[in-house]
Order: structure tokens, then C-alpha cells, then sequence
């Protein structure tokens, strides 16, 4: 995966004008390979806990914070291009969530929807990340996205967002990322088959994450992975619940220096 300065100012661009662009074969085919067969194995464990919680928000299939599960998921992390998410950021980011679905179904994520809020700062507030397990196809629905230069903060309705949507058919391999502001949803899967994909988001260390990830897979461990790794999982962007945590030396403390 390249990551040399002409890319990186290459992405940045497209992004700054169009607020999307896909990363091309990036991701070897066993990465893949086994995020989906992770995926299958841990759904089960999911659908037992939507039932006994009575969770029926058309999320059948969706792993949210699949990553607490580790391997492959968390090696996974590895993968990423940091270097290009700290350029789009203009500094360190986190991960925000980190999720797994198939649009075999009725499922939420064709809603048409935003997924931040914020669009006065001068970085991305959310960055999403969306990799397909599974290639996607006008027939098993692409990834519509509304344009840039037309967005409001008001939900456009149904024939305005598909008129002006561009739809993305991004392969097994690729990587296509977009601003979390932008209106956007699934197309709708009229195959048998599936087509799923993970949904990674971003965010600077200081909007707080939508699961803590770290406390779920012990400090202790976290302390082991590589850097870039604890990076993105808020290693050095922690809270301290306890004034022994808070008086810790500067290199031990849990909200390190740089994690502006």
C-alpha cells in the first residue's frame, strides 16, 4: 500500500473536493478472507443477544463493535493506512466504531442517513471507512453517496438523494472512504447473495468513541500491541476514573500530549 507523498496529496485532494474517494486494491485477499469467515462464525453470538434484548431495528446481521472479539478484527487494524488518516485529519485520529453487516436484507444501513452531525470544523469530524467483503454490483447494491457540493443539513427526500447520489461499486480489496457528514446508504441487495462489508469510523482523539475498546480488551493487552494499533484503539487518548491514575508520571498517563 502506498503511502508516499504524491499519493498522500492525491487522496487528499480528492477528498477535499469530493468528500469520498476509493483506495484500490490495497487489502490482500486473505485479509478479507478472514474478516468474513470471523464474521460468520461470531453473528450467532449476536443474534442471541438481539433476541434476548429485543433488539428488531432492522439489524439482523450487524456485528456492531465486532472488534472486542480480537483476532481477525483487531489484526486487522494493522492494515490500515495511518499515515493517509493522519493527513485527512490533520493529526491523530481513533477508532469511533467498528462494525460488520450484510445487506442480504431489509437492514437500517439502506435508510438514507448521516453519520455526524458536524460540518464547521476544519477536518473531518467523522471519517468512515467502509471495505467490502464481498464485491458489490448494481444487483447487490452499491454504496450511494450524496455529492458534496449539493449536501444541506436537512435529509433530502428519497427522489432528490437517488437523482443526485453517486452510487460506488467498490471491489474485494479496495477501500472507500468518505466523510461521515455526508448523506448517504446501501443500495438494495435484490440477489440471494451476500454482500457484506465492515464499517470502520474515525475520529480525533477528543470526540469520544462509541465503545471503549480498550477497557473491553484489558489495558494490560493493549499495552502489547504496536503502536499504530494502540493508536487507533485510544490507547493514548484513555480517561482516568481514579486520582492514582490521574497523578500518574507523564509517560504513564493515560491522555498523552499528543492526542490533540
Amino acid at each position: 500500500m502506498s503511502t508516499d507523498e504524491k499519493n498522500l496529496s492525491k487522496y487528499q485532494q480528492e477528498f477535499n473536493n469530493h468528500g469520498f474517494f476509493i483506495l484500490k486494491n490495497c487489502l490482500q485477499q486473505d485479509i478479507i478472507s478472514q474478516l468474513a469467515a470471523g464474521y460468520e462464525q461470531i453473528k450467532p453470538v449476536y443474534k442471541t443477544i438481539h433476541q434476548q434484548l429485543n433488539y428488531h431495528q432492522q439489524g439482523d446481521g450487524v456485528c456492531h463493535h465486532i472488534i472486542i472479539f480480537g483476532f481477525p478484527f483487531l489484526l486487522f487494524l494493522e492494515y490500515l493506512p495511518v499515515a493517509l488518516l493522519t493527513r485527512l485529519f490533520g493529526g491523530p485520529c481513533i477508532l469511533n466504531s467498528y462494525s460488520i453487516f450484510d445487506n442480504n436484507h431489509d437492514v437500517y444501513v439502506r435508510n438514507i442517513h448521516q453519520d455526524s452531525k458536524l460540518s464547521h470544523l476544519p477536518f473531518p469530524a467523522m471519517l468512515n471507512a467502509l471495505i467490502p467483503l464481498d464485491t458489490f454490483t448494481p444487483d447487490t447494491g452499491g454504496t450511494y453517496i450524496f455529492p458534496k457540493a449539493k449536501m444541506t443539513q436537512t435529509k433530502p427526500d428519497d427522489q432528490t438523494f437517488f437523482k443526485e447520489a453517486k452510487p460506488l461499486l467498490p471491489e474485494q480489496g479496495d477501500i472507500l472512504f468518505f466523510d461521515g457528514y455526508l448523506w448517504h446508504c446501501a443500495g438494495k441487495n435484490v440477489t440471494n447473495l451476500p454482500r457484506r462489508a465492515a464499517t470502520l469510523t474515525f475520529t480525533r482523539p477528543f470526540i469520544k468513541p462509541q465503545f471503549d475498546y480498550c477497557k473491553a480488551l484489558g489495558y494490560d493487552f493493549c499495552s502489547s500491541l504496536s503502536e499504530n494499533t494502540k493508536q487507533l484503539l485510544g490507547y493514548n487518548a484513555r480517561i482516568p476514573s481514579q486520582l492514582m491514575e490521574w497523578y500518574k508520571p507523564v509517560k504513564e498517563r493515560f491522555y498523552k500530549k499528543n492526542q490533540y
